[in-house]
């Protein structure tokens, strides 16, 4: 996993990958990279692996050094006749930030339909970085607006969200904490800094990802799940760490979220950069790493 801090959200599913990210990347890389080699551009990076093949990554370390300003990314291909593995297909460096409201300074991750097409059912995802926002006593954030036939996840890293709706729910997340609103036939809804963070004022980080209903639900009633950092499951990674399944599963362990699709969502904490750690998801499907 890469991440420039200490998180790295998984989605989707491939069967197995082991991959070891010496140092960050510290801007763009330029030119064609093998496919068995990438360099990683910050945290704000979306990297896709798909079309699972037998032992696609190479047995022997490789590795290329791009402009004098990129470090040097390695992965490490390990054989086994039990294990394929997931080929990298895309590196989607982070596009320029936009303002959603005056509470959200988001880096649109993605949101092309010809993209979102290949790695359905995720429509969009948005990534606010860390960002300090001084004390105020107005809200702040995007009010009354309508979704239609999809989900909302919105994950909080730093700061308090506080969402209400149309159909009478209400909330507040927090750090560590997942809201999964269920649009389907139709909601309007309004999210803000929770008045008492506004009051305060500090760093505010989330994630918020879109993920489309199947077509025989897209009219069912529109639903809303609170999830609570205490809620979701933490399988511990061999050397530190820790996995955070929100959907899905992993090592034993079902996230708390309900699904209309067989997805998975997991949030990766990792005590360093530079780790090497292995990862066993379901088999077929495509992976996003960010």
């Amino acid at each position: 996993t890469f991440s420039k801090q200490d998180k790295t959200l998984v989605l989707s599913s491939l069967r197995s990958i082991r991959t070891e990210a010496s140092t960050i990347c510290a801007s763009a890389a330029r030119g064609q990279f093998p496919r068995s080699v990438s360099c990683f551009c910050g945290a704000a990076s979306l990297l896709l692996l798909s079309r699972s093949v037998h032992c696609s990554l190479p047995t022997a370390e490789s590795e290329i050094k791009a402009d004098p300003t990129c470090s040097t990314v390695k992965l490490r291909g390990v054989q086994s006749a039990q294990m394929s593995y997931k080929t990298f297909e895309k590196l989607l460096p982070s596009p320029g930030t936009h303002w959603v409201g005056d509470g959200f300074h988001v880096q649109p991750v993605f949101a092309d339909l010809a993209f979102t097409n290949t790695i359905s059912p995720f429509l969009m995802f948005d990534y606010a970085a860390p960002k300090n926002f001084e004390p105020t006593s107005r809200k702040r954030g995007v009010g009354q607006h309508p979704h239609r036939g999809f989900e909302t996840v919105t994950i909080a890293l730093q700061g308090e969200v506080e969402h209400g709706d149309s159909v009478g729910n209400k909330g507040v997340i927090g750090p560590g904490d997942v809201q999964w609103m269920t649009a389907a036939r139709g909601i309007i809804h309004e999210e803000f800094h929770s008045a008492a963070f506004a009051k305060s004022g500090g760093m505010f980080e989330m994630m918020q990802l879109w993920v489309n209903l199947p077509a025989k639900h897209k009219m069912d009633p529109p639903r809303y799940q609170a999830i609570l950092a205490a809620q979701i499951p933490a399988v511990p990674l061999e050397g530190g760490g820790a996995v955070r399944v929100i959907a899905g599963s992993y090592g034993g362990a079902a996230g708390p979220a309900k699904t209309f699709s067989p997805v998975e969502v997991w949030l990766i904490d990792l005590p360093e950069v530079g780790r090497e750690v292995d990862l066993a998801l379901p088999d077929g499907g495509t992976a996003l790493l960010f």
